[in-house]
């Protein structure tokens, strides 16, 4: 699949949706509730678990497609993605695990992908041992042309230390506008708001408090 020819001539078919765009911001979006300051999340004991603050951060992609989203089970974060992907991202789902309460991490969890319409490389990344996503990298212009991870530990991004790691990103190698997305200190990434028809149109991170 080339992106300047197939790309194109998909979104030209699906003439029902909105053609392309949308405007992204780089102030992430409170849900719920207002967003506690760092140091009012608390510290309620030694254990760490998930909280009940979310924040969304920017949209990156088209505003074609249909809605849907992937999330990790209670108290699980998200620490990689799966699917397929060529020159754009054809279908996305989140890899999962268990967050202990000491900020190690235990069983896995893998979200169904959203199904796309071609056959690409699939793709499994995730971030080293023991750390978790707290945001994304890549291009987007249309579509959700490439995909990577930044990623840390939980106790240390608690802390309020920075990325440790940045993993390769997946799908095109060039194309789109680049961004970088970060959860705000002692959030972290639990779920995709995602737009898909035949490939990944758009996605959102949600990150999640993390609270001892």
């Amino acid at each position: 699949m080339k992106k300047t020819s197939s790309a194109l001539m998909i979104a030209a078919s699906l003439s029902i949706l909105p053609a392309c765009g949308i405007e992204e911001t780089n102030t992430p979006e409170l849900q719920g509730s207002e967003a506690p300051a760092s140091s009012d999340l608390g510290q309620t004991g030694s254990a760490l678990s998930v909280g009940s603050y979310s924040v969304n951060l920017s949209a990156h992609g088209g505003s074609g497609g249909a809605a849907s989203s992937k999330e990790c089970p209670a108290n699980y974060v998200a620490v990689g993605i799966h699917g397929s992907a060529g020159d754009i991202v054809v279908s996305l789902g989140l890899v999962c695990r268990y967050l202990n309460n000491d900020g190690t991490l235990g069983a896995w969890y893998y979200t169904s992908a959203t199904t796309g319409a071609y056959t690409v490389t699939p793709f499994n990344i995730q971030c080293p041992a023991g750390q978790v996503v707290v945001g994304f990298h890549g291009h987007n212009n249309n579509f959700l042309d490439s995909l990577g991870l930044s990623c840390a530990t939980p106790n240390n991004w608690m802390s309020g230390s920075g990325v440790e790691f940045s993993t390769v990103k997946v799908g095109g190698t060039g194309g789109g506008y680049e961004f970088s997305d970060l959860c705000p200190p002692q959030y972290v990434v639990r779920k995709l708001n995602l737009r898909s028809w035949d490939l990944i149109d758009q996605a959102q991170a949600v990150c999640n408090s993390l609270m001892w």
